[in-house]
């Protein structure tokens, strides 16, 4: 799983985030990204001025990798 070069410390957009979890073969969608952000089940997020969202990337990784699982086989995958 290849995880783009982003620092850490960057602040990403619902839609840069989305693609960034594209790029390291873990996507979820923008809309999934805003469902779970509404639910309080996604990634961490800050809020500026009451309505813009930001990512920290180095803390939507560690979050988005945390929702894989490990497998012992192939046919723990189904």
């Amino acid at each position: 799983m290849p995880i783009p070069k982003i620092p850490d410390d960057a602040l990403l957009s619902t839609e840069e985030l989305s693609a960034a979890f594209a790029q390291m073969g873990a996507p979820l969608a923008v809309a999934t990204l805003e469902s779970q952000r509404s639910r309080g089940t996604g990634a961490p997020f800050i809020k500026f001025n009451g309505r813009i969202v930001r990512y920290v990337w180095g803390q939507a990784r560690d979050w988005r990798l945390a929702q894989g699982r490990a497998l012992t086989s192939t046919s723990d995958a189904a």
